[in-house]
C-alpha cells in the first residue's frame, strides 16, 4: 500500500469503488451496514473519521467531477479535513491517472491510494453501491452514518452535526433517550 499527500504538492494516497443495486437492495445494505466495524489498518486521524472510498472501477470523468464536488463542500462544509479521508483503490497501471486528475482538480485534502486492493479485501462488507462508499466512523471505526452528503444539504447537516455529537463525546454517540425519561 501506498500513502500519500496532496497538501499543496505534498502527497498523501487515494481508492476507488462502484456498481449499481436495486432500491430496495440498497436499503438493505444500508441497514446492514450501519454498526459493522470497518478495518482501517492506517488509522491515520482521530476519531470521528469521514471516510470516502472509490473503487477501481469508476471512469476517470466521473472521479474527476467527484473530487470537484468534494472540493467545494469541503470549502464550504467546516469540517476538519483532518477528520476526512479519500481512499482510491487503483491498478499500479492506473496510479499515474489517478494522481494527474487530483493534481488536475487541485485536490488538496488527505489521500490513501490503495493500488493492491488491501482496503477493499479487510472490508468484504462494504456495499457495491458507489452512493454508499461515504460513511462516518465512530471511535471503534463502527459506521453510524453512511451516504453521500454531496448535492445534499440535509445530509451534510446529519454529517456535521453527528460529528460535532461525537467529538463532544469521545468519539461514541449516546444512547437516544426515549421520551418517557
Amino acid at each position: 500500500m501506498i500513502i500519500w499527500r496532496f497538501l499543496g504538492g505534498a502527497i498523501l494516497g487515494s481508492f476507488l469503488f462502484c456498481h449499481c443495486a436495486s432500491k430496495h437492495s440498497n436499503i438493505q445494505s444500508v441497514q446492514q451496514f450501519i454498526g459493522m466495524q470497518i478495518n482501517d489498518r492506517e488509522n491515520l486521524f482521530a476519531p470521528p473519521r469521514l471516510i470516502i472510498y472509490f473503487a477501481a472501477t469508476r471512469c476517470n470523468l466521473c472521479t474527476l467531477r467527484s473530487l470537484e464536488q468534494w472540493n467545494q463542500e469541503i470549502r464550504t462544509s467546516q469540517i476538519s479535513t483532518n477528520r476526512i479521508l479519500f481512499i482510491f483503490h487503483t491498478t499500479p497501471i492506473h496510479k499515474k491517472s489517478i494522481c494527474s486528475l487530483l493534481k488536475a482538480s487541485r485536490f488538496s485534502y488527505p489521500i490513501l491510494i490503495d493500488t493492491v486492493g488491501t482496503f477493499e479485501r479487510a472490508n468484504p462488507h462494504l456495499p457495491s453501491d458507489p452512493l454508499f462508499h461515504t460513511f462516518l466512523l465512530d471511535r471503534d471505526n463502527r459506521v453510524v452514518l453512511v451516504g453521500s452528503p454531496i448535492g445534499n444539504p440535509k445530509m451534510w447537516e446529519l454529517y456535521k452535526s453527528t460529528i460535532a455529537r461525537l467529538v463532544e463525546n469521545g468519539g461514541t454517540l449516546p444512547p437516544e433517550s426515549s421520551d418517557g425519561e
